[in-house]
């Protein structure tokens, strides 16, 4: 399961206009579609944001929960992922994930997944 999960992702400049910071590192998911997450880590949490074309737009569940188990396995010490979310549509799909929202901030949602 571990070489899986290694091969997952990959970095990638294709941002599908993710939000970005100058902290957040960009990766692709390796399925179906072009589903891209930009992250970084705080603490014990990785923050992440993804976006979707058109072709990845039915994969993202699945591109969503297996990020959180490559970033809980390459992130050790890591005991939550971070989602901002703007649609509710998106919401709505997080908490299919097993992410619980913990409050709304500027017009976000913000959403959590414990290890």
């Amino acid at each position: 399961m571990a070489t899986d999960l290694l091969h997952q992702f990959e970095e990638t400049d294709e941002d599908l206009g993710v939000l970005q910071t100058p902290e957040t590192r960009l990766i692709k998911w390796q399925g179906p579609g072009k589903v891209v997450f930009s992250y970084s880590q705080r603490g014990n949490a990785l923050n992440v944001h993804l976006a979707a074309d058109k072709s990845g737009l039915k994969y993202v569940k699945q591109a969503l929960n297996d990020f959180c188990e490559w970033g809980f396995f390459m992130y050790p010490s890591t005991t939550m992922v971070l989602g901002m979310i703007k649609r509710d549509s998106v919401a709505r799909l997080a908490k299919k994930c097993g992410f619980s929202h913990l409050f709304d901030q500027d017009g976000l949602k913000i959403y959590m997944r414990p290890r």
